[in-house]
């Protein structure tokens, strides 16, 4: 069974791949960088249409990996969306409030179980690896990419 992970979709791709591989919510956690130096809004439906229009190979090959990810089995279900609501949720006060309070105290926090999770531990090391700066998420991946 092929993996596809849509940007469209990011967080309700992390958890299909949660589910896939038996993965806590403390695996999928992460923090957005800013890649540009511009603001960039999402582009309209109308401009993708005309973007895809120019190049009908891209087109085919959008609405192909667009198909197969909702054919993906629970994606339809509104329970499915109701947990991507709460992981959207989860994830930015990870970010905005929990970590902040673990990093600053130097002790770990643990979140009340609810119906999508068991309670989950999030530690001053989950914690440090969602602060690194840019640059030094870069220097990990390339010695990782290395060996």
């Amino acid at each position: 069974m092929d993996i596809i992970i849509l940007n469209d979709h990011f967080d309700a791709s992390l958890l299909l791949l949660r589910k896939r591989f038996c993965w806590k919510y403390t695996d999928i956690f992460y923090k957005s960088f800013t890649v540009t130096n511009s603001s960039q809004e999402l582009m309209s439906q109308s401009a993708i249409t005309k973007l895809l229009s120019i190049n009908l190979g891209e087109q085919l090959l959008y609405e192909a990996i667009n198909k197969s990810w909702w054919d993906q089995s629970g994606v339809e279900k509104s329970t499915f969306w109701n947990e991507v609501s709460y992981f959207k949720r989860l994830n930015r006060q990870v970010n905005a409030d929990v970590c902040p309070q673990v990093l600053s105290s130097n002790a770990d926090y643990q979140i009340e179980a609810t119906e999508y999770h068991n309670d989950l531990l999030v530690s001053v090391e989950l914690c440090t690896a969602l602060n690194m700066k840019m640059s030094e998420v870069k220097k990990v991946l390339m010695n990782y990419a290395l060996g």
